[in-house]
């Protein structure tokens, strides 16, 4: 494993994503409610390609750094949406896309990270992630929904953005879940949705 592996690695476990499930600020009750339906999420991708995809930014100045920002897209090698008894395939049904944004303020890194790719440790850690769905005809539903999620002190929730065809009504509130086999990283969703569209085919 090289080194831009074994950075990405120690970056990822030290993310406040873990895989215990918490509670939402404002959750909804209504889960006997027909409208309701289960939302599940599982993807996996690799932390191989991050290396050069990564984007960083040293505030004030590299010399000096009281935040840093690494960002990167994550292309997911499998994903999977199930919504009640129906379950949609990456590249199949549907297209992915999302980036990642990690901010660490006061940033401490190794005596060896002379490039400063990852901090071993920070004051705190806030980071948000945007993924956007866009449907296939294969399954049977048109348009596309964004969903975002959020880490910050152990508030670890996802949400629903927005939608456009068959999608605009569709609001989603989920826990996320992290996993690692390195060097794949598994991220979950489980939740609940409201206004899924029904198949057209």
């Amino acid at each position: 494993m090289n080194r831009k592996v074994l950075a990405f690695a120690s970056l990822l476990m030290i993310l406040p994503i873990s895989t215990t499930t918490f509670a939402y600020a404002a959750p909804w009750v209504e889960k006997k409610n027909d409208k309701f339906q289960i939302f599940e999420t599982t993807g996996t991708f690799s932390v191989i390609p991050l290396g050069a995809s990564a984007e960083r930014t040293y505030i004030p100045s590299f010399d000096v750094v009281e935040k840093m920002i690494i960002a990167w897209s994550e292309n997911y090698i499998t994903f999977q949406i199930k919504v009640g008894e129906e379950i949609y395939q990456l590249n199949t049904h549907f297209e992915v896309s999302g980036v990642s944004k990690h901010t660490y303020w006061k940033p401490v890194f190794a005596v060896t990270d002379t490039a400063k790719l990852v901090p071993v440790a920070s004051r705190a850690v806030y980071t948000t992630a945007k993924y956007t769905f866009t449907f296939k005809q294969a399954s049977g539903l048109d348009g596309s929904f964004s969903i975002q999620t959020t880490v910050n002190e152990g508030n670890h929730r996802t949400t629903s953005l927005s939608g456009t065809g068959d999608f605009k009504n569709v609001q989603i509130q989920a826990e996320v879940g992290q996993s690692m086999a390195l060097p794949l990283i598994t991220i979950t969703n489980e939740g609940l949705v409201i206004g899924w569209p029904e198949l057209n085919l």
